[in-house]
């Protein structure tokens, strides 16, 4: 004790309630109106600490959810700036277990902490079921299981925000800043980046999915958030995987507000390629709408199909711009619902599935009894250009405009897909501009120039194809009757 410096010093003690042990060092100073030193506590039962801080906390946390308290820092409190100031802070509370330099003032009336944070490892299930908020059921059961943050915070009783955070969820990290404004009814505003996001695992599953999962049009609109969530921020994402798409260097503005969620200026690289667009998701009718808007360039057209529908049914280098709406909970509602256009254009690829030269040359070399080239190997229909613009209506894409260039072919016709059953139906007619390049397929070489109607069905993953010789035969038939003719009319 000094009287002239008016300091009352205490070091290394320990004091002792029921339930409670502390230990430090305090230094009184200022006549009492400051206090510092270093404090530590043993494990503090929650109702200890509610009955020792009544009002100071939340209202509606009860022992449950505040769960043991533990605290041990380095502090500084002056009644004059109604301040307290925490150094090399180590706390526990909430289930959670925090590190950090931090200040709280004011103090007494309406309390404002501001500093560096750090959040160890938790389980972001866990916190949720502790506040009696169920953690959404998501494909990947595995999801929301672990989390880590560091942040500058500034929290008051109606706002929290903080900047430089560095938050690793499960395997994604992400930085940047984050707000939440009005606890009561919160709203939150972001401007955050992220390494990876498979946005896919987080989406909720219906209760009586397969254990091996949903295939992918039975996947789940997610339109519970829309209901409860009010947010607004940009994004970017270095790698994202969306309904089993791959994405690469994506950015975006993403609101949620009265029921409507929104992604709009989206920009990223898709497949080798380039993609801008929106997506509009409104669930304020009780059965989601879907609207998409975009157009992407030079894109792998063979990993995107594989990523599609598991196998590369398609490929070339590829352009397209849609716009598409749908209603529906999973994505096969909404396909069979969906309705806008569709334009595309591909450049040197193939279609898998049948060889289309192999096909009329086979088909013409049977009809005539000619003997049939050799097997094809692999089918497949190799083209210069493919193009079409595509109308959707209630989950049917006609195309009225197809056109198509091959090595031996031009072909130009209509038809139509069913989006969710993925049935053919097209009429398409295949003008011989060169000989067809396969042993035996000679006999077509008098065909260059001619037309023959040719039909595709089937699927997507499985076309058939029937070409209709019966006009080209016709004509040969009818230029052999004339030229007999002619024959015996010279012949007398």
């Amino acid at each position: 004790i000094s009287a002239t410096q008016r300091v009352l010093s205490l070091q290394d003690f320990t004091a002792t309630i029921p339930g409670a042990t502390f230990t430090g060092a305090l230094e009184r100073l200022e006549d009492g109106q400051r206090l510092r030193g270093r404090i530590a506590t043993t494990e503090l039962a929650p109702d200890l600490v509610l009955s020792l801080l009544p009002g100071r906390l939340p209202e509606g946390l009860g022992p449950e959810q505040l769960g043991p308290v533990s605290l041990d820092a380095r502090f500084d409190y002056s009644a004059g700036a109604d301040s307290l100031q925490l150094r090399g802070l180590a706390a526990q509370a909430l289930g959670l277990r925090a590190t950090g330099d931090v200040v709280v003032q004011p103090l007494t009336d309406a309390p404002r902490i501001t500093g560096d944070v750090a959040i160890q490892a938790f389980s972001p299930r866990a916190l949720l079921d502790r506040f009696d908020h169920s953690a959404p059921a998501t494909a990947d059961s595995a999801a929301l299981g672990a989390a880590t943050i560091s942040a500058a915070v500034d929290v008051s009783a109606e706002r929290a925000q903080l900047e430089e955070i560095r938050l690793r969820l499960d395997d994604t990290t992400v930085t940047g800043r984050f707000t939440v404004e009005h606890f009561a009814e919160p709203r939150y505003l972001f401007d955050l980046a992220l390494d990876r996001l498979a946005v896919d695992r987080y989406l909720p599953l219906p209760s009586d999915a397969p254990a091996g999962g949903l295939p992918a049009g039975e996947l789940q609109v997610p339109t519970a958030p829309l209901d409860t969530l009010a947010l607004a921020g940009r994004v970017a994402v270095a790698d994202l995987r969306m309904a089993g798409l791959s994405f690469s260097e994506v950015s975006t503005r993403v609101s949620v507000a009265d029921g409507i969620g929104r992604v709009e200026e989206a920009r990223g690289g898709l497949y080798g390629g380039e993609f801008e667009g929106s997506a509009v998701l409104d669930a304020r009718a009780g059965r989601p709408v879907l609207d998409l808007r975009g157009s992407a360039l030079t894109l792998d057209v063979a990993a995107l199909m594989t990523a599609l529908s598991g196998q590369p049914t398609l490929s070339g280098t590829g352009s397209f711009e849609l716009e598409l709406s749908g209603t529906g909970a999973n994505l096969d509602d909404v396909l069979a619902t969906t309705a806008g256009y569709f334009d595309f254009s591909l450049g040197e690829g193939a279609i898998q599935g049948f060889n289309l030269d192999h096909t009329l040359c086979d088909t013409f070399n049977r009809l005539k009894q000619y003997p049939r080239p050799p097997p094809a190997g692999e089918p497949f229909t190799a083209f210069n250009l493919l193009r079409g613009t595509t109308q959707v209506s209630e989950g049917i894409a006609r195309t009225s405009d197809l056109t198509a260039r091959t090595p031996s072919l031009e072909i130009t016709g209509r038809g139509q897909v069913d989006l969710v059953s993925r049935q053919l139906s097209y009429d398409l007619q295949a003008a011989l501009t060169d000989r067809i390049a396969i042993s035996g397929c000679s006999t077509l070489d008098s065909a260059v120039g001619d037309s023959v109607p040719f039909e595709v069905s089937g699927t997507l993953a499985e076309p058939r194809v029937l070409p209709d010789f019966s006009e080209l035969l016709r004509r040969e038939v009818r230029d052999e009757l004339q030229e007999r003719l002619l024959e015996r009319l010279l012949g007398n």
